[in-house]
């Protein structure tokens, strides 16, 4: 018995069981052989077997005696009667050639498939034509090529054949040939020797490189490997045959050094990889049948497995099971139900036998008062496993072992890490096996699991199976019947009350047309850019549901509304502005924040920490006591501060109340102060202790009049607090400062940390370049180590910048050679009264090979810290901006968090940061350098207690509104329609820490340099595409396309298509941030296109929502090339590559992108960096520049001849026997390596040059 297989034939890799081979390949212990030549690929087997599919099309099957009348199908049943070979399935004998092929049809969408067209008949005229000698006749022609065969084997059945193919395909040469061939191949099989019938202008075989025809090869061909040599030695075969010197490995002629590999029954390239195992190992191809082999392991993020035919680590896809509304539920697999029991039911629990991590999610059901138990939603969830038990609550509680815990919190065990914050209206809870919970507080929870619990899972959230058939599931095995006896099936008995068996709910009248109406909303406006990653057909039915289970509640249709908007931000769309226009828009206006001046502080000496003296502050002798300065905790119990404000060791101002009596005042006057307009007076207060009737008091004093401005009263509770008392000044004044001893003893009052700040108090100012301090921000006592401020490169090496953002100047950074994996250090703000939306700004730089460093931004209000923006690993050795929306409701403070990682290269910097009013408005905002003095003001707040907080794994970036657009088709065609809008992450701005010339500091600096060694840079993937931009290095697996390293280094990455899972046409796009640079530009890049001449790379100007082709190419040969685009942009502009796939092999790369000031022709010697180790054979000498040789700027010709021609240069680089010098570019980091750099002029692709 043959092992079953399936092949997929294709004349590129084909597919073996869904996997794509390269060949030759050897299956079940060599008993299935599969290899390819020029014209053909052929499948044998130990049993006789075989299988040929040509390249025009032609199929031709072999079987042995042996499986005589044991077969049927289109082929016949192979028991020598030619007579009942037109069979049906069924036995019974079709009517036609048509009718035959129609009852053999094998798939399961047979509607899918193309009607079966019946092959064109003949004409006299041309029947007498094809019958000629110069087409069939030839067949049968007794002074023919194949007479000699004639009298053996009978010609007659090939040439109707080939008459019926001929007028089908109206005298297509090709398939002349192929008629002529089949006849051939039968003929040389049955050992007759068939003279040569093809030429080099009839039926000509083309070969491969370093290879030539031959029509009866005899003897084996020239082989690296014994595996290589085909099973038709010794006899007369129409083949390719390698050149002199050359042997034949997996399929090709190559030089006897380039001979590749057989590792486990498969053909490798010299150079080619594999992954063995569960991506345990591997290995390469080093040539001459020697592989090299590595051990590898997955990162914890990742997974082994096969995807697109290529095994290896691959990012954990996750699956989502939603509960929202009355309450509805959407499996893993995405099926949609209903249910309203009220009790506690099992949403997921692992049920496999794989899961190394054991768990069980309970979500926790009531019905709300007053709906007569119609409707149910869910109040909290539960997750347990080994040693845990966390409870998260609707109302935003946490509770942990049935205590309630401050958040963010953060524990660990023998099942991993484990961490519980708040991200803008959700608690999260994220681990690092594979489970995440969102809550939302409104009833919705989003329970997310990444693919190692495929198969894994049941409960009300299904079996993650990929199939819905099998998610009513129950705990027996068996599958419900529907949605009740399902969700009752997993409920959990607890010694809580509950209704398990709630009331319908109300249908809808009138067939549901008013509800139909209210809910297609989300099919329109705002959610359609949604709908490609959640399909609003699920929130649409529940909504109708709700909208008449409430009889057109309008807060509740508001809700459903919201569920499918939540559903879009869990898988990474924001739609923040759906409300508006809407029944469902209940916001209100921002408030207006006053702007803030600068302010002189020499001439108001008020500010002071009290830490060294009082600072001009003076005791007033009218009063019944004085203020006492002091250090630590007062003498009294349960009252007054344990310390000061801002550093712990420090002193503050404070009313000691044991040796007076109740109502007795202490007051200290400030120095004068010569300052008119708005002033903000900030102090910090603490007011602790059980007496009634003490008081803190503010008083301006003008001339001799005292007018309190700002006042409290009584206990405040154990922290300090921010006091801000606007000032309307004209003319000199001072302050007084009053406290009055309350009721009784314990009525210490305490203040610290006095400053003025010009402007409103509502201005908050957090503007920090580091060069003479940390400004108004301060380490955090609670973390494990410190924010150090640096200038010039970090100790360690390959890691951490080189310099600060600027140039020149000083930043902060995490020092992780004596710290540990996890270990963090945070910064905080001092307190900001502002309310409404507002920018954080700042640069940062992540370089190094740790993984899970990281830097995480928390907004603290009301004691609670939330995460809204982070990032993880290594970001690339340069500088990032970074722009983070904050939308504030009450008094804040801003945590800046470096988390070290797995090693000590892992070093975390930040420089720059502001806060702007106002939105992001995606465009580097102005920075106001500040320089502090000595007594500057430094508002602390009390610091949280954030506890052992770790970084959340997945906090959104922001991000910016950029534009995408539409389809192509296939087509170089420049796209007139609006484009649509697209994400794009508003990163990396600026890399070059160059000293800029004044002519570039007129203008913004647009970044979009990347040579691809680290990511993706400031570029990212379009997401309407039909494939990807792969990062890669190395050769790729696709035969005859592709590079076989990058441009550069030789052994560094670049940016690849591979389109071999594509079809004709698709494309792939890739965009850039956007840039506010004006003026004349270049883009050069370097690209390698090989394959066929109908793929393409295009490159677009994206410009006031239209896309302009600037720029396009198709085949180019085997090279890298070198390409100048001139760009000019008008305004904001973005650059988009296309690259699209041709007919057959198609492959296109991209490296080394730039973009420089000024037109394309100041780049007279653009500096290319030179290949390590690469040779050049045959390449000619560089010649001089001239009008027909040097460089020059061909015009780019387009299809559409009613747009403007941009010229652009394209040139190969220079090879390594032109004798160019190679010097080596000199940094004044000597820590650093230095790479060599070639500078050259980049002739034109005129002179054959190619590296």
């Amino acid at each position: 018995m043959i092992p079953f297989y399936r092949w997929l034939f294709f004349f590129s890799p084909p597919q073996v069981n869904g996997i794509w081979r390269e060949l030759p390949l050897n299956l079940n212990n060599n008993t299935i052989h599969i290899e390819s030549n020029p014209a053909a690929v052929v499948v044998r087997s130990s049993s006789g077997v075989s299988v040929s599919f040509d390249n025009a099309g032609a199929l031709q099957l072999r079987i042995p005696l042996q499986y005589s009348d044991r077969v049927c199908g289109l082929c016949g049943n192979f028991n020598q009667l030619p007579g009942d070979d037109l069979l049906k399935p069924d036995g019974t004998k079709a009517e036609s050639a048509t009718a035959l092929a129609e009852s053999w049809q094998t798939g399961g969408n047979v509607s899918s498939c193309e009607a079966i067209q019946v092959p064109q008949q003949c004409n006299a005229r041309d029947e007498a034509h094809y019958s000629s000698e110069n087409y069939c006749g030839l067949l049968r022609s007794g002074s023919g090529p194949f007479a000699s065969c004639l009298p053996d084997l009978g010609a007659e059945s090939y040439f109707r054949a080939c008459l019926l193919s001929l007028c089908s395909a109206r005298g297509d040469q090709k398939v002349l040939c192929e008629a002529l061939k089949a006849y051939a191949d039968v003929c040389r099989e049955a050992g007759i020797a068939i003279p040569t019938w093809r030429n080099s202008t009839f039926c000509s075989l083309e070969c491969g490189e370093n290879s030539h025809y031959n029509s009866c090869a005899n003897g084996c061909p020239e082989v690296c490997s014994s595996l290589d040599q085909s099973s038709l030695c010794g006899s007369c075969e129409e083949r390719c045959e390698c050149d002199h010197g050359f042997s034949l490995s997996g399929g090709k002629c190559v030089p006897a050094e380039h001979c590749g590999c057989w590792h486990n029954g498969k053909h490798y390239e010299r150079g080619g990889m594999t992954v063995e195992g569960d991506c345990v190992r591997q290995c390469q191809c080093i040539g001459n049948n020697t592989m090299r082999c590595t051990a590898m392991t997955c990162a914890s993020d990742e997974v082994c497995k096969e995807k697109n035919g290529i095994k290896g680590c691959f990012p954990f896809k996750p699956a989502t099971c939603s509960v929202y509304g009355d309450p509805h539920y959407v499996t893993f697999d995405e099926l949609a139900y209903s249910f309203q029991g009220g009790c506690a039911y099992t949403l997921a629990t692992t049920c496999g036998r794989h899961s190394t991590v054991q768990f069980t999610v309970t979500g926790f059901n009531i019905h709300p008062a007053g709906q007569n138990f119609t409707r149910a939603k869910l109040e909290a969830v539960v997750l347990q496993l080994d040693g845990l038990d966390v409870t998260l609550n609707q109302s935003g509680q946490v509770d942990v072992h049935g205590v309630s815990v401050r958040l963010p919190y953060s524990t660990n065990g023998s099942y991993g890490s484990l961490w519980i914050f708040v991200k803008e209206d959700y608690t999260v809870l994220e681990t690092t096996f594979g489970l995440k919970l969102w809550i939302d507080g409104h009833g919705r929870l989003f329970l997310q699991v990444d693919e190692r619990y495929e198969y894994e899972l049941c409960g009300l959230c299904g079996t993650y199976s990929g199939y819905q058939e099998d998610d009513f599931m129950m705990p027996g095995g068996h599958i419900a019947s529907g949605s009740f006896e399902f969700g009752d099936s997993w409920r959990t008995h607890t010694t809580e009350e509950c209704i398990a068996h709630p009331n319908d709910p109300r249908e809808c009248d009138n067939d549901g047309t008013v509800a139909n109406e209210e809910c297609s909303m989300v099919f329109h406006g705002a959610f359609e850019a949604c709908h490609e990653y959640v399909h609003p057909s699920i929130y649409f039915s529940s909504c109708v549901y709700d909208y008449c289970a409430t009889s057109g509640d309008q807060l509740t249709f508001c809700e459903s509304m919201k569920s499918y908007a939540t559903a879009c931000q869990v898988e990474g769309v924001e739609l923040s502005s759906w409300q508006t226009g809407t029944p469902c828009d209940f916001s209100t206006p921002d408030p207006t924040i006053p702007g803030t001046t600068s302010l002189n502080i020499n001439s108001c000496p008020l500010n002071c920490s009290f830490d060294t003296n009082m600072c001009g502050w003076e005791q007033l002798i009218q009063d019944s006591f004085d203020w006492t300065r002091h250090s630590g905790s007062t003498p009294s119990d349960l009252t007054g501060p344990n310390q000061d404000h801002t550093t712990g060791a420090g002193f503050y101002m404070y009313l000691e109340g044991d040796d007076v009596t109740y109502g007795d005042p202490a007051r200290l006057l400030s120095p004068s102060c010569q300052l008119d307009g708005p002033i903000c007076f900030h102090f910090w207060y603490h007011m602790l202790g059980s007496a009634t009737s003490m008081v803190l008091n503010v008083y301006q004093l003008q001339g001799n009049k005292a007018t309190r401005v700002w006042t409290t009263v009584d206990n405040k509770g154990p922290e300090w607090q921010l006091g801000l008392a606007d000032l309307r000044i004209s003319g000199p004044f001072k302050l007084i400062i009053e406290g009055i001893r309350g009721s009784t003893a314990q009525s210490d009052l305490a203040i610290d940390d006095i400053a003025i700040t010009s402007g409103s108090c509502s201005v908050c100012n957090f503007d920090c370049s580091f060069q003479n301090g940390l400004c108004t921000w301060r380490q955090m006592i609670t973390d494990a180590f410190d924010w150090e401020r640096n200038n010039g490169s970090t100790p360690t090496e390959m890691t951490g910048p080189s310099s600060d953002h600027t140039g020149d100047g000083h930043y902060i950074y995490i020092e992780s050679t004596n710290t540990t994996h996890g270990d963090a250090a945070r910064l905080i703000s001092s307190q900001c009264a502002n309310i409404g939306p507002q920018c954080l700004q700042f640069w940062y730089h992540m370089y190094g090979s740790a993984d899970a460093m990281g830097l995480n931004i928390y907004l603290l209000e009301n004691k609670v810290a939330k995460a809204v923006w982070q990032k993880r690993n290594n970001h690339g050795d340069m500088w990032h901006l970074a722009q983070v929306d904050l939308n504030t409701t009450a008094v804040f403070q801003i945590i800046i968090e470096g988390r070290r990682g797995s090693n000590d290269q892992s070093d975390v910097a930040i420089d720059d940061i502001a806060l702007h009013q106002g939105r992001c408005s995606g465009t580097v905002l102005p920075f106001k350098t500040s320089s502090p003095s000595v007594n500057s003001p430094t508002m602390m707040a009390p610091e949280p207690t954030i506890g052992n907080v770790t970084a959340p794994l997945s906090v959104t970036s922001p991000t910016t509104t950029a534009l995408e657009p539409p389809m192509l088709n296939g087509t170089a065609e420049v796209p007139t329609l609006n484009v649509v809008p697209h994400t794009i992450k508003l990163m990396t701005i600026n890399m070059d820490n160059a000293t800029k010339t004044p002519e570039e500091a007129k203008h913004p600096v647009c970044d979009l340099d990347c040579d691809f060694e680290k990511d993706f840079c400031q570029w990212s993937q379009m997401l309407t595409d039909v494939f990807d931009w792969e990062r890669r290095n190395g050769s790729i697996p696709t035969l005859i396309t592709g590079p076989l390293s990058d441009h550069t280094t030789g052994d560094g990455h670049y940016l690849h298509l591979d389109a071999s899972m594509a079809s004709l046409g698709d494309t792939a796009r890739l965009i850039s941030t956007e840039c506010s640079d004006t003026g004349p530009q270049c883009l050069t890049f370097w690209y390698h296109m090989s394959g066929s001449d109908t793929m393409g790379l295009h490159v677009y100007l994206l410009q006031d929502r239209k896309a302009t082709i600037l720029w396009r190419r198709n085949d180019q040969g085997n090279v890298w090339h070198l390409a100048q685009v001139d760009v000019v942009g008008n305004g904001t502009f973005q650059i988009i590559f296309e690259g699209q796939r041709g007919t057959n092999e198609s492959g296109v790369a991209l490296d080394d992108i730039k973009l420089h000031r000024g037109g394309c022709q100041d780049l007279v010697n653009p500096a290319t960096v030179a290949p390590a180790n690469w040779t050049t054979t045959n390449a000619p000498e560089v010649p001089a520049p001239s009008s027909e040789t040097g460089l020059h700027t061909p015009t780019t010709q387009s299809n559409d001849t009613s747009r403007p021609q941009v010229p652009a240069t394209t040139s190969s680089a220079p090879s390594s026997e032109t004798g160019l010098h190679t010097p080596t570019t000199q940094s004044n980091d000597t820590s650093r390596p230095q790479v060599p750099a070639t500078t050259s002029s980049a002739p034109s692709s005129e002179t054959g040059l190619h590296t």
